[in-house]
């Protein structure tokens, strides 16, 4: 008690008088007063919480107790809570944004699928009508005419997502409608999100080797190093410009694989090619 008191008033303190004013007025360069908590931070470290009680006897003679508790755990504790609380409502509001930018990143690469769809349904419906206008034959006629209607429910909004077996059984339906021959080589053990991506890339890769070189052919090599796999698409069409410019198919294309942690390049030496790499542990 003695050294409570002077911490309190750098004295020994004879009443109650004296020590209401020390608690009112503590020395500052002793004493820190959390006005929250209402308890006494000493310089030792040590935490003091003061309480003031009336007795009152069998005689009726009235007393004042002062009890001097002290809680320096608790508060630790308490003052520990408080900032724990506090990273804890830091980090809901972080969660929130987080939350806002999931929705907004999902919203646009829902865009980006329906616009790569859109673009890929008419490039081929085109090609396939062309096709079968050159030679004069109704053969087609049914297939032709289902692509169309797909490609119109799409516009109105059929934007249901195509993967899996039925995204490789489109891929292989289009090859058939185009004339074209898809040679597969290389690596014969593939990720499930390589197949569905390889797919995907095989689509528009249709479309242009017909459109733009004539190709009858379409080489698909699939190999791999120590952290990432690698997919090398060319085609046995006429040679084509050195600067090739990207449409919204291949730019579509590429926003998929950079979102995988992929890259995308395309060649145009001494033949049309497209370089896709894509690690072997595939970001989400």
């Amino acid at each position: 008690m003695y050294q409570i008191c002077q911490n309190l008033a750098g004295r020994d303190i004879q009443n109650i008088t004296e020590l209401k004013e020390a608690l009112e007025h503590p020395l500052k360069e002793n004493v820190f007063y959390d006005v929250d908590l209402k308890v006494y931070c000493f310089a030792d470290g040590s935490v003091w919480k003061f309480s003031e009680k009336e007795i009152t006897t069998t005689a009726g003679d009235r007393f004042f107790q002062f009890l001097a508790s002290e809680v320096s755990e608790l508060y630790r504790n308490k003052v520990l809570l408080k900032e724990e609380n506090q990273k804890l409502q830091e980090m809901s509001v972080a969660m929130k944004e987080l939350s806002k930018n999931v929705v907004t990143l999902t919203r646009e690469e829902e865009m980006l699928s329906m616009k790569m769809r859109v673009h890929d349904n008419l490039g081929y419906s085109v090609l396939a009508a062309q096709r079968m206008l050159m030679q004069e034959s109704e053969a087609d006629q049914d297939i032709f005419l289902s692509q169309w209607k797909q490609t119109l429910d799409l516009l109105n909004k059929d934007n249901e997502s195509v993967e899996g077996e039925q995204l490789h059984r489109q891929v292989q339906e289009r090859a058939k409608t185009l004339g074209v021959k898809i040679i597969y080589t290389g690596e014969k053990v593939w990720g499930s999100h390589i197949s569905e991506l390889m797919d995907t890339i095989l689509l528009e890769a249709l479309s242009n080797c017909v459109r733009h070189a004539g190709a009858s052919e379409l080489y698909v090599k699939l190999g791999s190093e120590e952290q990432e796999w690698i997919i090398v698409i060319t085609d046995n069409g006429q040679k084509t410009e050195k600067n090739v410019k990207e449409g919204g198919g291949l730019s579509g294309i590429r926003k998929r694989v950079e979102q995988c942690g992929g890259t995308l390049r395309i060649s145009a030496e001494s033949k049309f090619s497209i370089i896709v790499k894509i690690p072997k542990e595939v970001r989400r």
